[in-house]
């Protein structure tokens, strides 16, 4: 589950929320089903380091989808049907994690907060559902 959420103040920034949504497990014969979700607050400003961070992040990225894309195709998939533990495995053994991202200049957490700003600034896939300002 994505979505990014704005409020009609205009000094109110945008809150990206991310999140996972029906994990079901059994416990004493009872069925429950759990949703995780985080929220990010969206800078109002985002500063020359931040803009190369995030092009670090997107450089890292495609080199990955470029260098193994075979690895990088079932660690999605791992991901996509609830096998974290597969997809972090595949992450670990290609060697990439937050760390490395760091490490190399980057942060993914900043790649990902641009990409969906960007998805609805181009699609307005989410901010079409709210009146202008």
């Amino acid at each position: 589950m994505t979505d990014i959420t704005g409020s009609r103040k205009q000094d109110d920034t945008l809150t990206l929320i991310c999140g996972a949504v029906g994990f079901e497990r059994d416990q004493h014969g009872l069925t429950m089903t759990s949703d995780h979700v985080n929220r990010v607050q969206v800078p109002t400003r985002f500063s020359p380091e931040d803009i190369q961070r995030i092009q670090r992040d997107y450089e890292l990225l495609a080199g990955m989808f470029r260098d193994h894309p075979g690895e990088m195709a079932q660690m999605l998939e791992a991901h996509a049907r609830k096998d974290f533990e597969a997809s972090r495995s595949m992450a670990t053994a290609l060697g990439y994690s937050e760390k490395y991202f760091e490490d190399e200049g980057g942060g993914i957490f900043w790649g990902v907060v641009a990409g969906f700003v960007a998805c609805d600034i181009f699609t307005r896939c989410i901010s079409s559902f709210f009146p202008p300002m």
